[in-house]
């Protein structure tokens, strides 16, 4: 029996969720916000407003699925009784925040058995490949980057799997659960919910922590019968596009943070707005050679 793949040497912090969450160092949550929603609105979620709310259900179902691929259910997760059905009740609010005070996450019975049928298909799926390879499940990671203009941001990311690779690098395996895995499905869920800059703000980190190089492949499972699973990983040259757009974010976050102005687009300066309309008659470029 051959022994254990271990090349890559990763410096990394092993923290619950709770403590990674509350470290202030930069995300790529954030960078998404900022892309996605504007500066007044990562401002306000980075303020922790009332009215931001952070928690979602896909949140909780996804950190289940998590925990059943890597053995932490019975630490990290509480199922609610039977009798709880819904997750919108105010019985199961006051369950899920008694589970919030002692470090775990309450789902419903429903969820969990949808959760738990998630996580048996991809384990099964994932087995053979991480087998005989050094893995680190939900290693914290810290590093700083430095900006075009020579501000220090401090970052952090919390990949969901990293393998070794064999040649001192590794591979980084992130969980999605999605409605669909079709491949247009896919595509729709990737650009909506910024998983295309996710990827070279977690590439940046597993570099900085000692990776001699990452390869990045998302693994969708669906949520619903038959739970199948797809493995996908971006366009060489949408993957360079997604690292220059996260660097643009990355140095806007560092002004803004710096300047304290979370100021958006003004009625002087609007943002121009692109839509790649092509109804009518388009126009023609004259070529001068």
């Amino acid at each position: 029996m051959s022994g254990l793949i271990t090349t890559c040497k990763l410096r990394h912090e092993r923290l619950s969720h709770r403590d990674y969450l509350a470290r202030p160092e930069l995300g790529s949550t954030t960078l998404k916000t900022l892309d996605a929603e504007g500066p007044e609105y990562t401002a306000a979620t980075l303020s922790g407003e009332p009215a931001i709310d952070n928690e979602s259900r896909a949140l909780a179902f996804g950190s289940t699925v998590h925990a059943i691929i890597d053995g932490s259910f019975a630490s990290t997760i509480v199922v609610a009784p039977d009798s709880y059905r819904t997750a919108d009740s105010q019985k199961f609010a006051a369950f899920a925040a008694d589970a919030a005070e002692a470090g775990r996450i309450a789902i419903t019975d429903d969820e969990y058995r949808a959760a738990s049928s998630c996580g048996q298909s991809l384990a099964f799926r994932l087995a053979a490949y991480m087998a005989g390879r050094q893995r680190w499940r939900e290693p914290s990671l810290f590093w700083t980057e430095t900006t075009d203009s020579g501000l220090i941001v401090p970052c952090k990311c919390r990949p969901d799997i990293l393998l070794d690779d064999g040649s001192g690098g590794a591979i980084y395996i992130e969980i999605k659960t999605a409605r669909s895995v079709a491949t247009r499905a896919i595509r729709s869920d990737c650009f909506r919910y910024g998983y295309y800059l996710q990827q070279p703000h977690y590439e940046a980190g597993i570099l900085a922590s000692g990776a001699k190089s990452v390869r990045t492949i998302f693994a969708f499972v669906r949520k619903s019968p038959p739970y199948d699973c797809r493995f996908v990983e971006l366009d060489f040259s949408d993957a360079e596009s997604a690292r220059y757009r996260w660097r643009q974010l990355v140095n806007e976050y560092a002004t803004r943070t710096q300047n304290n102005d979370w100021q958006s687009d003004s009625i002087r300066d609007p943002t121009v707005l692109t839509m790649g309309l092509t109804y009518g008659p388009q126009l023609e470029v004259e070529d001068d050679g």
